[in-house]
């Protein structure tokens, strides 16, 4: 269930999926990958694990490296893990939590990688989580960043500060200068509207803006893309009247 998949620049791809253990009654995480023309063996995405797991998602980066995120229950409730694959190397042998992740609700990660162009990488990964242990329902954009080279997670940061009603349908891109850029659907009270924020080099998330501002109807569903330059296009599905439209919105760096 759920697969998702990447590709690099010279063709390699992996997939991952959820694949029910029916022995063990319980969701594990598969992955294979795909180069010079055939498919590998499918392996699981993390070892040795009692708990069930879900909604996996992948990335690569510009020079063949990728990394993978799940939600993954345990005793504290949900956590986001990661682990990273190395275009030398294949799949790191260790996975690694998301610190601030921990939670009844922690969820439907998404993210994204990038080469610095030294040896670095680094991996922005956005979830959905409750906005404090008092909020029964509301889930507020969640995001940390990866040190992919020292195996080191920074600070947890909310990006939705305040809590106007529940976020969900989150992607993030990087925006190739080192930073990143997270859309995502939240409820404003009455209707859905379509927010981003951007991560810039200074590591600090902007305040919340929306992408459009037609109120006739719920925006949902946003994807983002971004290419070498930092340049970024979002487009999100709108419902006008009695027809539900395909709308976009451009971001033109100021780094040029």
């Amino acid at each position: 269930d759920r697969p998702q998949v990447a590709m690099d620049a010279n063709g390699n791809a992996i997939a991952v999926w959820m694949n029910f253990d029916s022995i063990a009654r319980r969701n594990n995480l598969f992955t294979n990958s795909y180069s010079a023309g055939a498919w590998g063996t499918a392996e699981l995405l993390k070892p040795s694990d009692t708990n069930d797991a879900f909604n996996p998602t992948i990335t690569f980066d510009r020079v063949g490296n990728a990394i993978a995120a799940w939600q993954q229950f345990g005793s504290a409730g949900n956590s986001i893990w990661t682990r990273f694959y190395s275009a030398d190397n294949g799949w790191r042998e260790d996975t690694v939590k998301a610190p601030g992740s921990s939670g009844a609700v922690a969820m439907n990660p998404h993210v994204t990688l990038d080469a610095t162009g030294n040896g670095s990488n680094f991996a922005t990964v956005v979830w959905q989580q409750k906005f404090s242990s008092n909020d029964r329902f509301d889930t507020g954009v969640f995001a940390n960043r990866f040190d992919v080279s020292a195996n080191q997670w920074g600070t947890t940061t909310q990006v939705v500060t305040a809590s106007p009603g529940d976020a969900i349908d989150l992607r993030v891109a990087s925006d190739k200068q080192g930073g990143a850029i997270a859309v995502w659907s939240q409820l404003d009270g009455t209707r859905r509207d379509v927010l981003t924020s951007r991560y810039n080099a200074t590591g600090t998330w902007g305040a919340p803006q929306l992408l459009e501002t037609d109120n006739t109807g719920n925006a949902s569903t946003p994807h983002i893309a971004t290419n070498s330059l930092g340049n970024a296009i979002a487009v999100w599905s709108q419902k006008v009247g009695a027809l539900t439209r395909i709308w976009a919105n451009t971001f033109i760096t100021d780094k040029l």
